[in-house]
């Protein structure tokens, strides 16, 4: 009989923390979006510049992609990599790079041709003196990660 009601206790338990992470994510996701769109809203009243709408995607994107489901973040890696094309200001970059390489925890081969792919168009696009200063020390921090899959990444590279 008491293991059935701590059992019980623990589905409810389980249940509970399911929906307090919910309504977690649907309060931050909320908050994302109003921040999103007072920015978005600064930015078309200062000017309605292509590069202030790059740097307010840049800003946003890096707080936006850990609260897309994992199996969906996939779908993010062109907005970062078009993103990135647009050359914002360099400490976005630097983050935006960063949060690329960390996008999906363990990507799988045609994950890590994606990813790669975009760091050669990357890399072509800006030169050699921004890929030695901003992708490569990128790519380098990769070497010792734990997930041999992330390593991967750097070899395939």
């Amino acid at each position: 009989g008491t293991m059935l009601v701590g059992g019980q206790d623990m589905e409810r338990q389980e249940k509970w923390s399911k929906a307090e992470e919910e309504q977690t994510r649907k309060r931050i996701c909320e908050e994302l979006k109003i921040e999103f769109a007072e920015k978005a809203s600064v930015a078309a009243h200062q000017s309605s510049s292509f590069s202030q709408l790059v740097e307010v995607v840049a800003s946003m994107l890096p707080r936006i992609a850990p609260n897309v489901l994992i199996q969906k973040r996939e779908e993010l890696l062109p907005v970062f990599l078009a993103v990135l094309q647009a050359r914002p200001a360099p400490a976005l970059r630097d983050t935006l790079t960063h949060s690329l390489f960390n996008l999906i925890k363990k990507p799988n081969p045609s994950q890590r041709a994606t990813i790669i792919n975009g760091y050669v168009a990357l890399a072509s696009a800006a030169g050699e003196s921004v890929t030695g200063e901003e992708l490569l020390p990128q790519c380098w921090s990769q070497l010792e990660h734990k997930y041999p899959e992330r390593r991967a990444l750097v070899a395939d590279a």
